[in-house]
């Protein structure tokens, strides 16, 4: 899959990213990902 990785500096950081959707890592809380699909979809296409 393709998308966009964040690192979020801290949990409140990772709240604002999942307010847009980021999903988290498994194994790395911090660490978030957007699919490009999302990225699409939010973007009106």
């Amino acid at each position: 899959m393709v998308g966009v990785i964040v690192d979020a500096k801290h949990e409140r950081a990772r709240g604002w990213y999942e307010r847009y959707e980021f999903e988290r890592f498994p194994d790395a809380p911090l660490t978030l990902w957007l699919p490009t699909w999302v990225i699409t979809r939010l973007c009106g296409a």
